[in-house]
């Protein structure tokens, strides 16, 4: 398993920029991980992009556990989000 090469720390939706139609995902620090023009799809979207690096950690640790009877599922969607499928 290679290490996941993303923004590190906590990504948030920004809605300082809505006025502006843009939503824009970023992190602690205000640095820009993803932007869109506003819809309803999308901005459902960028909720699921900012909450995918917990999501990621949460899947993460459920993967150590081997006698859990998706461990195997959870690895397999672990390598598809660090773009390492088959």
């Amino acid at each position: 398993m290679s290490e996941l090469k993303v923004t590190k720390g906590e990504w948030r939706v920004d809605y300082s920029t809505y006025s502006t139609g843009l939503g824009v995902v970023s992190d602690k620090g205000g640095r820009e991980i993803h932007w869109t023009l506003i819809t309803p799809e999308t901005e459902a979207n960028a909720h699921l992009i900012a909450a995918s690096p917990d999501m990621y950690a949460m899947l993460e640790e459920l993967s150590k556990d081997q006698e859990y009877h998706w461990a195997k599922d959870i690895n397999d969607l672990l390598t598809k989000a660090r773009g390492e499928t088959k």
